[in-house]
């Protein structure tokens, strides 16, 4: 059995045994269809990226715009945007200047490829959680740019998946404000929410996020949205250091992004649930794929034993199952 496990992987054997495929644990779950009913097949796809990266670049925004439109709603269906409530991939609001909750799309090609805020009345996005004088009047908005899409449609799916992550703890964080309002507001919210707990269904890890999504810190919901990204991208793709490039790309950022070396300043409880995460995750990998990512790791510990960014820690802790 332990031969077989090695050499076939556990979803395989699962198979063979007539025992239910292992599931990696997340909070959405994998990608395993890019075309359902109703979607764009890849080659349409390719060919309505191609349109509206052309007629973007040649600043015809009235024919770029529901051309991103029809990816964006395409790519949310695929990632399965609508279980986070008041998403619909059917209701995408294109920005100019004033954002809605929910799913946002900018033609600004110097935006990142996706990010989240919160959204007040008047249409600001990015709004700070101000949580001192009751419960705010604001909602998680998704702005998603032209960066997000490639000819890949496959690829095209990280960042959704990612700024859902981030979506969810934001209305994880504002669902344990309202209900601490509600509840008078004493303790301090932190400690409420320690004690509280069980009763919230939230986990350790989700305790954290939610203390700190109520400062409006962003290192924790980084480190998992990125793993995320990664799992929603890395079986997909081809088993080669080409094809796997842009997946262990997205994976870094839960190490370091531009603003934060992510892995060192994240909790210990949320970085045992990214690692959770991933372990389960390659339970669920092919061989080829499980080799690749272990090339990677190798690659990895040898190049970055004396560095103390954060990388050292994170190859080594991939090290104890990427085998």
């Amino acid at each position: 059995m332990l031969e077989l496990q090695r050499t076939a992987g556990n979803r395989a054997v699962a198979g063979w045994l007539g025992l239910p495929a292992v599931q990696a644990r997340r909070d959405h779950p994998p990608i395993t269809d890019l075309v359902p009913a109703g979607t764009l097949d890849t080659t349409a796809w390719r060919t309505t990226h191609r349109q509206a990266k052309t007629a973007l670049a040649e600043g015809d925004e009235r024919t770029a715009a529901p051309l991103y439109v029809r990816l964006l709603a395409d790519a949310s269906t695929v990632a399965g945007v609508a279980v986070l409530p008041g998403f619909d991939p059917n209701r995408i609001h294109l920005y100019r200047g004033a954002a809605k909750p929910g799913l946002n799309l900018t033609l600004d090609r110097g935006d990142d490829p996706g990010h989240v805020g919160w959204v007040d009345a008047a249409g600001t996005f990015g709004v700070p959680l101000d949580v001192s004088k009751g419960v705010p009047a604001v909602h998680a908005g998704m702005m998603i740019s032209p960066g997000a899409f490639t000819d890949d449609k496959a690829m095209s799916m990280r960042t959704i998946r990612h700024e859902m992550l981030h979506v969810r703890h934001r209305q994880m964080t504002l669902a344990a404000v309202t209900k601490w309002d509600a509840a008078g507001r004493r303790p301090a919210f932190e400690t409420w929410v320690s004690r509280n707990a069980a009763r919230l269904r939230l986990s350790e890890a989700d305790v954290v996020l939610v203390q700190k999504g109520a400062r409006d810190g962003q290192v924790d919901t980084e480190v998992l949205a990125y793993v995320e990204g990664f799992m929603t991208e890395f079986h997909l793709s081809a088993p080669t250091k080409a094809g796997t490039m842009m997946a262990f790309f997205e994976l870094l950022g839960a190490v370091e992004t531009k603003k934060f070396f992510t892995w060192k300043q994240a909790d210990a409880k949320v970085k045992e649930e990214a690692l959770s995460r991933l372990r389960d995750y390659h339970g669920t990998l092919d061989r080829a794929h499980r080799q690749r990512w272990k090339e990677w790791v190798d690659e990895g510990v040898a190049k970055h034993g004396a560095d103390t960014t954060g990388r050292k820690e994170f190859y080594a802790a991939l090290a104890t199952f990427v085998k």
